[in-house]
Formats: C-alpha cells, sequence, structure tokens
C-alpha cells in the first residue's frame, strides 16, 4: 500500500496547478514542454508523485516563476494569486501573461493604465458652506 501524499508535496502540485492554470497553459502542454505525459502532471499536481530538484527547476522556468516559489509559496509575489480576482481580473492576467516579450507586456500595461484613466470617477467636489 502506499503512503498518502505528504502535505509539502500537495502544496507544490497545488501552486504550479494555480500558476499553470493562471497563464491559461493546459496539463498536456505543460507535460510537452517538460518532455513528460499529462498524466505524470496530473500526479504532480496531486502531490502523489514528489517532484525532484532538477524537474521543479525546469517547471519553475516553463511556468515564469522562481523556483522558490513552487517550494514556499509567497501569495504576494509574482506568481501567486490575484488581487481581487474576478473573471475579468483573472482574464486580463491570463492575456496579458501569454504575451511573447517583456515589450508587448508593457505595452498592455500601459494600454490598460489608459483605459483606467479614462474611466476613473471625478473627484467628488465639496458642497459649499
Amino acid at each position: 500500500m502506499r503512503n498518502p501524499p505528504k502535505p509539502e508535496d500537495i502544496a507544490i502540485g497545488a501552486r504550479i496547478r494555480r500558476r499553470r492554470m493562471l497563464i491559461g497553459m493546459s496539463q498536456e502542454k505543460l507535460g510537452e514542454r517538460l518532455g513528460i505525459t499529462f498524466q505524470q502532471i496530473q500526479k504532480y499536481e496531486k502531490g502523489t508523485n514528489r517532484i525532484s530538484g532538477s524537474r521543479i527547476l525546469q517547471v519553475a522556468n516553463v511556468l515564469d516563476v522562481p523556483p522558490q516559489w513552487l517550494l514556499v509559496g509567497d501569495e504576494g509575489a509574482e506568481g501567486g494569486e490575484l488581487p481581487g480576482g474576478d473573471h475579468y481580473c483573472r482574464e486580463a492576467w491570463r492575456m496579458v501573461a501569454a504575451l511573447p516579450s517583456p515589450q508587448a507586456k508593457a505595452a498592455a500595461l500601459h494600454a490598460l493604465k489608459a483605459i483606467t484613466t479614462a474611466f476613473e470617477a471625478p473627484a467628488l467636489q465639496p458642497e459649499p458652506a
């Protein structure tokens, strides 16, 4: 009989799954990039198979996060949870994360800032006394 997954392995797998989904990558695509099957990705994400140090480095590289984030997490750091994660925020995040270069991401950020400025509520004027 197999030993149950360790909490640490489950946590690492959950971070892999969260980041993979956040950037809109399928298990198949991640497996392909790592040279393994999607079934192996499923086992990693569930914590049923442990991940070697070299594999953690590979996964971190493909998911574009620091390896230590996969190991210890940091929900406020890059690669973590989305603040205010409604559908629109998650979709915008996925779209920007999928852009191919830092220049494209910077351009998207600039466009989002312009949109935000255009839709800001006008400042409230104090009522005359």
